[in-house]
């Protein structure tokens, strides 16, 4: 099955299961006690969110990589691109399966606190997956560190997506083991691991980018 056709198939399941829960959802409010009645676009949101964005997702950052002036470098990393959209998707979906299948069935099964370990396990694994492949992108306007740095010069571009994907590995490695060791201090590797990734990486970037400038002038 080729990459698009697995994200088709997930999509459409995602729709799938938002239609089940839009029609049952009102029945599901009237089963709990005391709960208010649901307006429409409350039901339409709560059903329709995570299919929405998984296909919205996809479809937003092809336009992009059509239309952008790096989209001949698309070719060079390719398969990395559509792995990290099959990432993407597949984390909505999952996300969306583990909280609306919890939506259906509550009212029949006692809240299990193990099934909390599920989105940072998932989170985790994805992480180290997204990682080990990020030092393959090549400069693009649609996926990656995309800095004024690394999008001016490629050699800043390798090195700061060679340093994100360490990050992100430690990070994902770090999250599974919270998770199976003290799961409610989770928050002690998430904060620090998005602090690095969306300021300290950015940081990095223009770093590499000076030394570049430095040794070019020498």
């Amino acid at each position: 099955m080729s990459h698009k056709w697995f994200r088709r198939v997930l999509i459409a399941a995602s729709f799938v299961l938002a239609a089940v829960v839009f029609i049952l959802l009102p029945g599901i409010a009237r089963s709990a006690p005391g709960a208010p009645a649901i307006a429409w676009l409350e039901r339409i949101m709560a059903a329709f969110f995570f299919p929405l964005a998984a296909f919205a997702i996809p479809f937003v950052l092809d336009r992009i990589a059509a239309k952008e002036p790096f989209r001949e470098n698309y070719q060079r990393f390719r398969p990395t691109y559509e792995l990290f959209l099959d990432l993407t998707v597949t984390l909505i979906v999952a996300l969306q399966l583990l909280l609306q299948g919890w939506l259906l069935f509550f009212h029949r099964l006692r809240p299990a606190p193990h099934l909390l370990f599920i989105p940072t396990t998932l989170v985790g694994l994805i992480l180290v997956i997204a990682g080990n492949v990020l030092p393959r992108l090549r400069p693009n306007s649609a996926i990656g560190i995309r800095t004024p740095w690394t999008l001016r010069d490629e050699r800043t571009w390798t090195l700061t997506h060679r340093a994100g994907g360490y990050l992100l590995v430690v990070f994902g490695l770090a999250f599974l083991a919270v998770t199976v060791i003290d799961f409610q201090k989770v928050w002690w590797v998430a904060i620090p691991g998005l602090v690095l990734t969306f300021i300290g990486l950015p940081l990095l970037s223009y770093l590499y980018w000076r030394s570049g400038r430095s040794r070019a002038g020498a």
